[in-house]
């Protein structure tokens, strides 16, 4: 019997950039463009049932809200830049994660971008997860992401 994998967060469409140089910015740089289905969720999702595991991807539709989509730019380096626009995911909220998401012995997944986006970060409060855990014997886990680069620093002040 396979475990059960319930995983939250964010379902994507991914236009992928590839060059074969440097970024040209302000102006042309050649690229392979392609278009991928998308997201830390359902790209997680994809691969367990992909290895014949019992998943359920809990994702949230408006109605009139688009899906999220991200532009993915990959440099000659391997470098990659991000450009989210996260759409129907950041309509996410608290109220829709109900309590049969927590199954005793499934393995529960949340994006890490669930809490990164303001408007879905009282879901992703770790707190408050583990309250709705605290009764079942699930395992959790987020998904780990490149941080987002530290802004400038002030010039230090020389006496």
């Amino acid at each position: 019997m396979n475990t059960q994998f319930v995983l939250i967060g964010d379902l994507m469409i991914d236009i992928t950039a590839v060059t074969n140089g440097p970024v040209n910015y302000a102006s042309d740089t050649r690229a392979q463009i392609s278009v991928h289905l998308g997201g830390a969720s359902a790209n997680t999702a994809t691969w367990l049932a992909h290895l014949g595991e019992n998943v359920h991807l809990h994702a949230t539709e408006i109605s009139g809200a688009p899906t999220g989509t991200c532009i993915v730019i990959l440099d000659s380096t391997g470098e990659r830049t991000m450009l989210p626009d996260p759409g129907a995911n950041s309509f996410l909220a608290p109220y829709q994660i109900t309590d049969s998401l927590f199954r005793a012995g499934a393995h529960l997944h949340m994006s890490g971008y669930t809490l990164l986006n303001p408007a879905t970060r009282e879901v992703g409060q770790i707190r408050w997860i583990f309250e709705k855990l605290s009764a079942k014997s699930t395992c959790f886990w987020l998904t780990p992401m490149k941080p987002p680069p530290l802004p400038a620093l002030p010039t230090p002040l020389r006496p």
